[in-house]
């Protein structure tokens, strides 16, 4: 299954590190990324592309937004 997941960092230099090791464990997932630094609001932004199941998808949404300053929300593809 695709998906994507939308992730806001609050006070990157601080809580990046945690968020990055998290996709890094499912690097094995992840089709392609983007990261957008917000400096001048002390903020990032990083989209995801996954192809995994969606039980996959939401453990790391869930892990992602119980770190500290981080948000995420996942998309799925639509199911045919």
């Amino acid at each position: 299954m695709v998906a994507t997941l939308s992730i806001i960092i609050r006070n990157p230099g601080h809580n990046a590190a945690l968020v990055n090791a998290e996709i890094a464990r499912f690097r094995g997932s992840v089709v392609g990324r983007l990261g957008l630094p917000f400096a001048d609001r002390d903020m990032a932004v990083i989209v995801l592309v996954l192809d995994a199941d969606r039980d996959a998808v939401n453990v790391l949404s869930g892990r992602i937004g119980k770190l500290p300053g981080a948000h995420s929300r996942a998309t799925f593809e639509p199911e045919a």
